[in-house]
């Protein structure tokens, strides 16, 4: 099935007062809408508004932390290949000492890795509920 595309091409112009245009914004910083364009077209089509207040700390928070999320995936990715390719080298003397001391400090980053993961998800949850 394909999906009819919904393209916005069309431009209103409108103008407004500055006591108008400063009550238009203030009823926008009182709704979750993330754009105001979003919130001026809603309220055109009287379409409901979800009202509510949108904590922009927590947005730059979550712009950070999934941000932060990603790296650490490339990290450990990164980590997973080196071991992976340790273990396929000649295992002579201190080589494998040093694997074993490795797989430890390892294991102890993925730990961590995943315990940031689990309280970036659990933000990530309450940020998408409001």
């Amino acid at each position: 099935m394909e999906r009819k595309k919904n393209n916005r091409t069309k431009i209103l112009n409108l103008r407004l007062t500055e006591a108008e245009y400063r009550l238009l914004k203030m009823r926008f910083r009182g709704t979750i809408q993330r754009k105001f364009s979003d919130y001026a077209r809603a309220a055109l089509f009287s379409r409901p508004v979800v009202a509510g207040h949108r904590d922009l700390v927590m947005d730059d928070m979550m712009t950070e932390l999934s941000a932060l999320r990603k790296d650490l995936n490339g990290i450990a990715n990164n980590v997973n290949q080196m071991v992976h390719k340790l273990h396929t080298m000649d295992n002579k003397g201190l080589l494998g000492a040093w694997i074993s001391g490795f797989e430890k400090q390892h294991e102890q980053a993925l730990q961590h890795m995943r315990a940031i993961r689990l309280q970036v998800n659990k933000i990530a949850e309450k940020w998408l509920q409001k």
